[in-house]
């Protein structure tokens, strides 16, 4: 997964917790206009499963080929 901080600044700023584990499954790729992008990342749609040092667990994707807009967060428990 390339680049998440825009979500992720959310977690560790308000649990000041930091990621030690990710297993994260990409799909998606051959649209000439997307391939070429300055991460050099061939998946338009990521899925990661994250732990925290704490061992809490967080779930974080990425769509960047979907019929939605903007950015959402939300923190549960």
């Amino acid at each position: 997964m390339h680049y998440p901080t825009h979500c992720l600044g959310l977690l560790t700023g308000v649990t000041r917790e930091r990621i030690r584990r990710v297993s994260c499954l990409g799909w998606g790729g051959g649209r000439p206009w997307f391939d070429d992008n300055d991460y050099n990342n061939p998946f338009w749609n990521q899925c990661a499963l994250m732990q925290t040092d704490k061992g809490h667990m967080v779930l974080y994707n990425v769509f960047r080929l979907v019929g939605g807009h903007g950015e959402c967060a939300r923190l549960f428990g």
